[in-house]
């Protein structure tokens, strides 16, 4: 039995006993990471899935662990600073109150389209699949200024609460970039005459 065919079975057997799914598709109870047709090798239940859970589980040869709490740090589990979520909001009401650091992790597949020739692309949260041709030049023009366009908007989004901004990119040194925004970060607060300068401090790391 894989990981799906487990949560198909918990689903009719919910709705057998008077639980019908959620009218709307839950954006917790999802897979978070892993294949989800990998045979069940062995099955962790936990209150939080910490990294403690995640060793256990590996060491016992368990493959799938259920959690009850949210994997990741609040309802609609966005870590990504994607969609239209009011993530900005509760970002700002922790800057608030703490010296927030946003990490923003980018890959070069998600800025730019390969010409690669028919690609299929499958929506995560829908399931839809499209077939585009990625050797078109204004397809991966338009692809790549929309994409530029949402990094902008997260940018733009995260500073305007206040925190500051980290980018990393995986086709550059992560422990570098870290090291120089760290060091940028140290030197202003040193400086700053109140905390409002870390409001308009803005870290001088290549996007």
């Amino acid at each position: 039995m894989t990981p799906r065919e487990l949560v198909a079975l918990i689903n009719r057997k919910a709705a057998e006993e008077g639980t019908p799914p959620a009218p709307v598709p839950s954006r917790r109870d999802t897979f978070k990471a892993g294949d989800p047709d990998t045979p069940i090798t062995g099955i962790f239940t936990t209150g939080m899935t910490t990294f403690n859970v995640l060793r256990r589980a590996v060491a016992a040869g368990r493959n799938m662990i259920i959690p009850h709490e949210d994997t990741y740090f609040r309802d609609n589990d966005v870590t990504d600073f994607l969609g239209d979520d009011p993530w900005a909001g509760a970002l700002g009401g922790l800057v608030r109150r703490h010296d927030v650091i946003a990490v923003h992790v980018t890959d070069l597949r998600e800025l730019t389209l390969p010409d690669v020739g028919m690609l299929a692309v499958v929506d995560t949260e829908t399931g839809r699949q499209r077939y585009v041709q990625s050797a078109s030049s204004g397809l991966r023009a338009r692809y790549a200024a929309a994409a530029a366009a949402r990094h902008g908007e997260i940018v733009r989004r995260i500073e305007s609460t206040g925190a500051a901004y980290l980018h990393l990119s995986t086709d550059r040194d992560w422990l570098g970039d870290t090291v120089r925004f760290a060091s940028e970060l140290h030197r202003a607060r040193r400086a700053r005459p109140a905390d409002t300068v870390i409001a308009r401090f803005r870290p001088a790391v290549t996007r």
